[in-house]
């Protein structure tokens, strides 16, 4: 029963996104990346994991580690992503605690490939010490990152039960619905 649901979480996350891009709502289309990699990340847990502190960027940082970077030519790391998703979702800023203190550097970020426009961004950027992101480039790193785990659910039966099974307590519409 949970794997539907997980597919349809999955699938609902990735075109919600892609919904908010195709109509240049950037800054959303952003939180629901990065709250995606939270669930995703959060129903692969270990029990051992369970209510630990400091526990959702651990498994945040795994999962970007594990399925999002890897091949993604993002130009960042999976600290700075923490960073980048903590000044969305609780600030709708791009500084971070960690950024404000000089520990990890700002995302900024652009959408697509216009060399005048995205030179002169770069520029400024790099100049003011923070790193660029494509949001096109981190949409497909996230649309991969999802089959990844599919691909690694399908060859971990055990880990598979597990993720399905936190995916029916998932909040959502009916499963007869899906």
């Amino acid at each position: 029963m949970g794997k539907p649901r997980f597919e349809y979480a999955a699938k609902t996350l990735i075109k919600g996104a892609d919904a908010c891009f195709r109509n240049q709502l950037w800054i959303p289309g952003l939180i629901l990346i990065y709250s995606g990699i939270n669930i995703l990340a959060s129903l692969n847990r270990y029990q051992t994991e369970e209510n630990k502190k400091g526990i959702d960027a651990i498994l945040f940082k795994r999962w970007a580690n594990t399925f999002l970077l890897p091949g993604a030519r993002l130009g960042c790391n999976s600290d700075e992503l923490w960073g980048a998703r903590c000044g969305l979702l609780h600030k709708y800023s791009s500084e971070s605690e960690k950024s404000r203190s000089g520990k990890r550097k700002e995302i900024f970020y652009e959408f697509g490939d216009n060399p005048a426009t995205s030179k002169e961004f770069r520029a400024k950027c790099i100049k003011a010490g923070t790193k660029v992101i494509d949001i096109s480039k981190l949409m497909t790193a996230f649309i991969r990152s999802v089959q990844r785990f599919n691909i690694y659910l399908g060859k971990n039966p055990r880990r598979a039960e597990v993720v399905y099974n936190r995916a029916d307590k998932l909040f959502g519409i009916s499963i007869a619905s899906i």
